[in-house]
């Protein structure tokens, strides 16, 4: 259930993800589909406070595409990154973020996922990452 999950989902954020006011909002475990929020302030911004510095941009991607294997596998994978590749398409403003991970394939062991960060309509940026999946324990 999509509301279980988020609740599960924001129950794991680590204080990264909490620094970045990550937010599930929308999650939906058929079409393998995660979208979470995340307000940025000047403090992680560049050019006279104005655009945000590329690597909280990739930790926006990679949390949300993180965020989407803990929920399709009801916490029980840890993703670990192997690789992330971003492509920075447009600056991205100081502010309110929105970011849609999907899953390109996910096995047993490997996943490949996919991610893009919005300021309102604009794509600010695109990644792709492939993942190691480690259980938690849970």
């Amino acid at each position: 259930m999509t509301t279980d999950t988020i609740a599960l989902l924001k129950s794991l954020a680590q204080p990264v993800t909490k620094t970045l006011s990550g937010q599930p909002v929308a999650f939906d475990a058929k079409a393998q589909t995660l979208s979470m929020t995340f307000k940025t302030t000047i403090d992680f911004a560049h050019t006279n406070g104005s655009i945000v510095q590329g690597g909280f941009v990739t930790a926006m991607l990679d949390m949300t595409m993180a965020h989407l294997v803990m929920g399709l596998t009801d916490g029980k994978s840890n993703p670990i990154s192997l690789d992330i590749n971003t492509s920075f398409i447009a600056p991205c403003p100081v502010g309110v973020h929105i970011c849609n991970a999907r899953v390109i394939r996910l096995g047993q062991s490997i996943g490949f996922l996919a991610a893009d960060l919005y300021a309102e309509d604009l794509m600010l940026a695109s990644a792709t990452s492939t993942v190691k999946l480690v259980p938690t324990g849970l």
